[in-house]
């Protein structure tokens, strides 16, 4: 019965996080890490750029890895969307 619980509780959450990302306007630092894990050439050069940015290397290791899949705000909102879930 408790574990029923967990999952709604965790279906409910998905379903409020993503209609409020929906709503999310993008703030310049997010859009900033995003535009770096794309247009770097490789994984070498990416650690290189990010050196002085205050965002973990595991995010834009993330973010490059979603890029393939969609335009810019799908890939954040959906990176943001599996973090959070």
């Amino acid at each position: 019965m408790a574990l029923r619980w967990r999952w709604t509780a965790l279906l409910l959450f998905g379903l409020v996080l993503g209609l409020l990302l929906g709503r999310h306007a993008f703030w310049r630092d997010e859009v900033h890490a995003y535009q770096i894990a794309v247009h770097t050439d490789s994984i070498s050069s990416l650690f290189y750029h990010i050196r002085y940015q205050g965002h973990p290397a595991l995010w834009f290791l993330v973010l490059r890895g979603l890029r393939g899949f969609s335009n810019a705000s799908d890939v954040l909102r959906g990176a943001h969307w599996l973090l959070a879930s």
